[in-house]
């Protein structure tokens, strides 16, 4: 039952999250929220590590992390640009669809998603 309830908590906390943003980009820079975004999400996972204890991850990986926090932040910008210029009922629509990629490109390059597990 944890598997479910941390879901919608991750669910509830980034929806709520990229709405404020975009509430937030009509009347401030994009920077300015993507930094107060990035900042808050720096904090917290600087918190989880902490508690849980381990050590950073080994130097091959930290390319790889560097990149995809720098693809997620313009990802992120764009988004936030998107509902501050446009209408939030689609623009966020849209932007859920990147949950999509991932899983294609997986597919494509030979893995296979696991059964549901119930």
């Amino acid at each position: 039952m944890t598997g479910p309830l941390l879901a919608l908590a991750a669910s509830l906390s980034w929806g709520l999250g990229d709405f404020l943003a975009g509430l937030r980009a009509r009347r401030l820079p994009v920077l300015t929220v993507l930094v107060v975004s990035q900042a808050a999400g720096v904090t917290t996972i600087a918190l989880v590590v902490a508690v849980r204890g381990e050590g950073p991850p080994s130097a091959e990986h930290l390319g790889y992390a560097a990149l995809a926090g720098a693809a997620g932040a313009v990802g992120l910008a764009a988004l936030y640009r998107g509902l501050a210029v446009g209408s939030m009922s689609v623009v966020a629509p849209i932007s859920a669809t990147a949950a999509v990629v991932p899983v294609v490109f997986g597919v494509l390059t030979g893995e296979r998603p696991s059964p549901p597990r119930g």
